[in-house]
Formats: C-alpha cells, sequence, structure tokens
C-alpha cells in the first residue's frame, strides 16, 4: 500500500456535520447517508469538496435497503486519491458510527496510517463489509489489477 504522511481523518454524525460552524480547519468530506434519509445539508463554509453516498448500513442484501456496492468503493477510492494531500478528510454517515468508521479505517490503512486506532475505539463499530469494499478497491488500484 502506498504510504503518505497520514493527515486527520475525522470520524462524525448527520447531527454534527450539519452545524454550521462544524469545523475551524478546511476539510474534504465522504458523506453516506440512508437510503430512506434526507440529503444531508452542509452548509459549513470551511467545506472544500465533498461526495454524498447513498447506502444503508448492512453487509448482506436486504429486500427494500441499499447495500454498499462497486461503484460506491470506486467512488470513494477516487475522491481519496484526488484529496489524499489535505490536511482534513471528514467521513461521516447517520450515526458516525459504523459506515463512516469502515470508511476512515480503509482510508488509513490505504494511507499507511494505523487503522487499529479506529478498531480500537470504544466510540466506532467499523462495517466491516464497508472497510472490505473499500480496501478492495484501494489494493486493485496499487496492484494494477482493475
Amino acid at each position: 500500500m502506498p504510504i503518505f504522511p497520514v493527515q486527520q481523518i475525522a470520524v462524525c454524525c448527520r447531527d454534527a456535520i450539519e452545524q454550521p460552524h462544524c469545523s475551524r480547519t478546511p476539510f474534504v468530506l465522504i458523506s453516506i447517508r440512508d437510503s430512506k434519509s434526507k440529503p444531508v445539508n452542509v452548509t459549513c463554509e470551511k467545506l472544500v469538496d465533498a461526495i454524498y453516498l447513498v447506502f444503508d448500513d448492512i453487509s448482506k442484501h436486504i429486500d427494500g435497503l441499499v447495500i454498499m456496492n462497486d461503484k460506491h468503493a470506486i467512488q470513494i477510492a477516487d475522491f481519496v486519491i484526488r484529496w489524499h494531500r489535505h490536511p482534513l478528510i471528514v467521513c461521516q454517515c447517520e450515526a458516525g458510527i459504523s459506515r463512516s468508521a469502515g470508511v476512515a479505517a480503509a482510508i488509513m490503512n490505504y494511507l499507511g496510517g494505523d487503522d487499529e486506532l479506529i478498531f480500537n475505539s470504544d466510540m466506532l463499530l467499523p462495517n466491516i463489509y464497508v472497510y472490505d469494499k473499500i480496501r478492495s478497491e484501494f489494493l486493485k488500484r496499487v496492484t494494477g489489477k482493475h
């Protein structure tokens, strides 16, 4: 995996990211909402760029819900590769516990950081399906096996 200087990677919930002054530092955002939720409303002037994704906090197909797919993983990988030198990447989902933590851990792993900071947290429970999907996409990029 590539090793880059690991900047700050933050995990947060919808309520936090929708606050007008959610950050004092310019940030890029990976926002994930449930398929049945309204779009996230980010008004913070420090937002530099964002991707907005829709998939539910599941790890297998459930009728009526949206599971993370390869397209989502590709979008996240493309975004991270484009912004990997930015000092703050924020990963946000509804509760800020599972999907966003899985995304953040995969990014930390790719950038050469310690994803155990996420996995050993008492406040986070990373979605392993999300983590594995994104890690797999990053691995494809590194090995050239698309």
